[in-house]
This record gives C-alpha cells, sequence and structure tokens, in this order.
C-alpha cells in the first residue's frame, strides 16, 4: 500500500500555478499644471516643468478642454510643440506656472478668447475652428 501512494503522487501532473498579474501602477508627483489628458499610462514619456523657449504662437493653439466647478473655470491649451497652457483668472499660465507675458484670456463657453498687442484668437473646442480677430 505505500508503494501505490508514493506512485500516485510522483505520477500527479503538475501545473504551474498561475501568477496573479500586478496591477499597473502610476505615480503621479504632483507637478502644477499637468494636462490632466496627457495618458500617465505612457511610460515616462512626459516630462514636468519644462517652459518653451518662447511665447506661444496663439494662432497654433489648440483647446484642449474647459473644465469648470462651483468655485472656478479653467482652460486647457496645448501648442504642435507638445506643451500644454492653462488659462486661468484671465491669465495663460505657462507649463511651469508662470504666467505667459503679453498675453490675456478670457474663457467662454465653448472657446477661449486670448489677446495680444498684435491682435486676438479665438480657439474653440472642436479642432480648425479658431478665427483670428484684429
Amino acid at each position: 500500500m505505500t508503494l501505490i501512494l508514493l506512485l500516485l503522487a510522483v505520477s500527479l501532473p503538475t501545473t504551474p500555478r498561475a501568477q496573479a498579474q500586478e496591477p499597473a501602477v502610476f505615480a503621479y508627483q504632483g507637478e502644477r499644471h499637468r494636462d490632466p489628458f496627457l495618458s500617465l499610462a505612457q511610460g515616462g514619456t512626459y516630462s514636468p516643468a519644462q517652459t518653451p523657449q518662447q511665447p506661444p504662437n496663439i494662432q497654433r493653439l489648440l483647446l484642449t478642454a474647459i473644465l469648470e466647478d462651483s468655485k472656478k473655470t479653467l482652460a486647457v491649451l496645448a501648442d504642435p510643440g507638445g506643451f500644454s497652457y492653462v488659462v486661468a483668472n484671465g491669465r495663460l499660465l505657462a507649463p511651469d506656472g508662470t504666467q505667459v507675458p503679453e498675453i490675456t484670456a478670457v474663457i467662454r463657453k465653448e472657446s477661449v478668447l486670448l489677446t495680444t498687442k498684435d491682435g486676438a484668437q479665438e480657439v474653440f473646442l472642436k479642432k480648425n475652428e479658431s478665427k483670428e480677430r484684429s
């Protein structure tokens, strides 16, 4: 009887244990004004606190989002170079949180009106619907 039990123990098929997949972990470092629509899952393609070398060309900015709660309204704009700007309290803020000089901004229901000394540009939520104002 002992011999039979040993044979059964040896002849039982062994199946590898299913390895539990660990959930993905995303690290948010609390950067100021990180674009909330950039995926944290991109694996390190986002680098915070970069500042463009020159003010943005307001004619090339795209309106990504308008965010509103009971206390304030913010808008997120992106330029073709990959930089994100935030509009808050009538000011255009660079990716590092500093105010972009000589550009004022007004958030409307579905657009943002950007004004410089050279003119104004209204940027709409829908792509390719920007209007230049003189």
